[in-house]
């Protein structure tokens, strides 16, 4: 099964993609943040590791590089 985690900023956004994520049978989870923020960033990962255990693949999309 596949478990995922959404970093983001526009929370309607990050909400929806997790939402299509678990309407494929995985499990999703949003955290709104600021990536550039260290402390939020700090943050997110205590939350995916209490969450799913450990991170196994991370793909960095931010830096505005899509529409």
């Amino acid at each position: 099964m596949s478990q995922s985690l959404i970093i983001g900023m526009n929370q309607e956004k990050g909400e929806a993609v997790a939402k299509r994520i678990e309407g494929m049978g995985g499990k999703a989870i949003f955290i709104v943040a600021n990536v550039i923020d260290k402390k939020a960033v700090e943050k997110a990962k205590t939350i995916v590791h209490n969450t799913f255990g450990k991170i196994d693949i991370l793909i960095n999309g931010a830096g505005e590089n899509h529409p």
